[in-house]
This record gives structure tokens, C-alpha cells and sequence, in this order.
């Protein structure tokens, strides 16, 4: 494992200014290096390696072998993970996600990590999902065993088919994937970590709505497709002492809503009576793909 206190020693003797220069750099390199991708990938090739999503080269391991363009077959995966570590590839996953359908292709919703995970996502991508998975026994290593090391598991389905099992590897982290695990999980105070902006999912979109609900509502609009749509938006309006609902009014506001685009919450908010209780409840789609579970092994 990494030696926290020595890291946190350097930190301590930075001063504000050359932290804030660090997350700067952090961030222009993240910027730099998604506009590779993202010229890459809208011509179906990789910025990784320069070739096409439909080549591979034994010789030269790539993460876009993951979006089976190519003749990828599961027993060259540790080629692929002994190169890669879990930030790379979940990067790399996250951003072809989120060109196809921004933030709704990626589960990594803390409410729905099951109890004593350290990693739990499953991400979207086509007729592809790939899924994460570490335990805090997993991350600690299995003592006595040939996986003491620290590593997480992980799955690959194809069209709803399992290409490759939780089971089949132990994916060991990197050390980078160490350093960034271990000091935002143990010193959150000091150290954060995140997949940027490019990289969100849900999670980070449902942060947003809970920080500020009514912003959210003012830059959503009506999705024509419910089971498309980033949000599931639930509204209860509940009339004042002595009044009415109008249901003309309701039909009128749906129509506008319909053709507007402006969610039906908003327009309720500002067009019924000052005395009606409006109560709007925002939740993930129903196109965020479940997070796939794992059984482990009870030794």
C-alpha cells in the first residue's frame, strides 16, 4: 500500500497557491486529453493507440479493444489490465458512455452501492455493459492466498451475455489507483476523486439536483421518450383551504408542457395558485442501467 503520511506531509507543505496550481494542471491536462478522444472517437478511431476501433495488435494492448469492435477475446484481457489500471479504464469506458447519452449511461449512484463496497458501477455504452466491483476485502487483498495484492473484479456483457465473469480475474490496481482510492477515502478533508466533468454519472447528476433542485428544474426539459430520459420527475400538488385545482388548467399546462419542452413541475410551480403545495420529486430515469451484483465467495 501507499505511505499515507508521507503523502500527506508533502501536501501539508504546499502552500494554497501551488495546490491550486496542481488541480489547475490536473484539469487542463484532463480537458487536453478528452478533446484528443473525443476528435478520435467521432471518426471511430482511438486516441490511445491512432488506429481504428475495428483493429487489434497483441502487441500493443489497447483500452478500445473494450467496445469489441475488433476481434477482442476474454483470454486477452490480462493484457489489457496488466497495462491499464482501473482509473484508465474506467476513464476511458465513462467517456464513450457519455458521447452516446450523457450521464444516464453510468450507475455509480452511492445510494445503490451495496453496504462494504469500495468500487460498485456499471456503465453502458451500445449493446455493451461493464460493471466494477471491489470489496474492502478485495481492496485489503486476500492474506494467505495468491490475491494478497489489492485488486477489484469485473464484468463484460454483450447484448445481455456475459463476456467476461467477476470470477474469471482479480484486476490488481495500480499505483495510482491506489494513491487516488486511498487518500480521498481516508483524508476526504484534503484529497478528492472523481472522473472530471467528461466522466460524470449519475451520481454527480443527482448531486446537482439535491444541491439545488430549483436551478435543475430551470435547465431541464420534457424528454418525448420517459425511458430515454437522465431524470424521472414525480409532482404532487396539493390544494389550499377552500380551493380547487383546476383540471382544465392542468390539461392546458401538460399540452404546453408537450410543446415547450418545459417540464410540467416548473410550469405548475409558476402557474397555480400561490396557495396550492407543489411537491416534485426528482429521480434517476429509467434508462441508468441497474448496477450488476456480484456474490463473493465466503471463505
Amino acid at each position: 500500500m501507499i505511505d499515507e503520511q508521507k503523502i500527506l506531509k508533502r501536501f501539508n507543505s504546499l502552500t494554497k497557491s501551488e495546490r491550486d496550481e496542481l488541480t489547475l494542471k490536473s484539469q487542463e491536462e484532463g480537458l487536453r486529453q478528452f478533446d484528443e478522444f473525443k476528435k478520435s472517437y467521432l471518426v471511430g478511431e482511438c486516441y490511445l493507440c491512432g488506429k481504428s476501433f475495428k483493429t487489434i495488435s497483441k502487441d500493443n494492448p489497447c483500452l478500445h479493444w473494450l467496445l469489441r469492435r475488433c476481434k477482442f477475446k476474454t483470454k486477452y484481457f490480462p493484457l489489457l489490465y496488466n497495462k491499464y489500471g482501473y482509473i484508465n479504464i474506467a476513464a476511458f469506458l465513462r467517456w464513450c458512455a457519455n458521447m452516446e447519452k450523457p450521464l444516464v449511461n453510468i450507475n455509480d449512484l452511492a445510494l445503490e452501492m451495496p453496504k462494504g463496497k469500495v468500487l460498485s458501477s456499471t456503465i453502458k455504452w451500445n449493446n455493451i455493459e461493464w460493471t466494477f466491483d471491489c470489496s474492502e476485502s478485495d481492496f485489503k487483498g486476500h492474506s494467505g492466498t495468491a490475491i494478497e495484492y489489492p485488486h477489484y473484479h469485473f464484468q463484460m456483457r454483450i447484448d445481455g451475455m456475459q463476456f467476461i465473469n467477476f470470477n474469471s480475474f482479480h484486476l490488481p490496481f495500480s499505483n495510482d489507483d491506489l494513491f487516488a482510492l486511498s487518500m480521498s477515502r481516508n483524508h476526504p478533508d484534503k484529497f478528492t476523486h472523481d472522473f472530471g466533468s467528461f466522466g460524470m454519472g449519475m451520481d454527480a447528476a443527482m448531486e446537482i439536483v439535491s444541491e439545488n433542485p430549483e436551478m435543475a428544474l430551470d435547465i431541464m426539459t420534457r424528454s418525448d421518450d420517459e425511458a430515454d430520459a437522465t431524470y424521472s420527475i414525480s409532482t404532487l400538488a396539493i390544494a389550499g383551504d377552500g380551493e380547487k385545482i383546476s383540471g382544465d388548467l392542468i390539461a392546458e399546462l401538460i399540452a404546453e408542457s408537450r410543446e415547450t419542452k418545459v417540464p410540467l413541475s416548473k410550469l405548475m410551480q409558476e402557474r397555480l395558485s400561490k396557495q396550492t403545495t407543489i411537491r416534485t420529486m426528482i429521480s434517476p430515469g429509467e434508462a441508468v442501467p441497474e448496477i450488476a451484483s456480484r456474490t463473493e465467495h465466503k471463505k
